[in-house]
Formats: C-alpha cells, sequence, structure tokens
C-alpha cells in the first residue's frame, strides 16, 4: 500500500473489503507512484484499475483472481478533453463577451 497515493488508500481499502464480503466481482481505480525518494530525478505517477473475482467451484469459494491494469492513458486522455471543453468553452465566453462589446447601434 506504500504506493497507492494516500487519498485513493481509504477507497481502495473500501473496495477489497466489500470483494470479499460480497464474494462478488469488484473494481477500483486509483494512483500508484512515488515523489518521496530522494534517489529520483523526478517522482513518477500511474493511474490504475484493479479488479478481484472470486474463484468459486461447486458453490464454495476457493479464493479470488486480481488483476491490475494500467489506464494511464486513458486518464491522461480524459484529462486532455476536459482541458479543451474547458477552453472552448472559455473561448465561446470571450467571443461574445467581443461581439457584444462591438455591437453598433
Amino acid at each position: 500500500m506504500n504506493l497507492v497515493y494516500e487519498e485513493d488508500r481509504e477507497n481502495l481499502r473500501k473496495a477489497v473489503q466489500e470483494a470479499f464480503r460480497s464474494q462478488k466481482r469488484c473494481s477500483c481505480e486509483f494512483r500508484v507512484g512515488r515523489n518521496d525518494d530522494p534517489h529520483l530525478k523526478r517522482p513518477w505517477k500511474r493511474w490504475v484499475i484493479k479488479t478481484i473475482d472470486p474463484d468459486q467451484r461447486n458453490g464454495k469459494l476457493r479464493g479470488f483472481f486480481a488483476t491490475l491494469i494500467d489506464i494511464t492513458s486513458i486518464k491522461m486522455a480524459e484529462l486532455y478533453q476536459k482541458e479543451l471543453t474547458q477552453q472552448a468553452i472559455e473561448n465561446e465566453r470571450r467571443q461574445e463577451n467581443f461581439i457584444v462589446s462591438n455591437r453598433i447601434e
């Protein structure tokens, strides 16, 4: 858990507990990374999704399968799309202000 961002630890803990309690599939997105190692030239961060699936055979729980998938590129694309949307809204606001301030009466 040391590599999991502190702000994401509680949600991850709850998701894992819920998977064990309910014995049903559970997924949780969270960030992993390091920024406290003085030997690192720069900090790193990755977004991942953890999925926990119960291994049940003949109605008996035998254990769990867990997968961890790097979704950083998806998160970066979402962030970029959000920034583009905000820029478009700001450009539209500026254009409307320009039209209003330069209206000939």
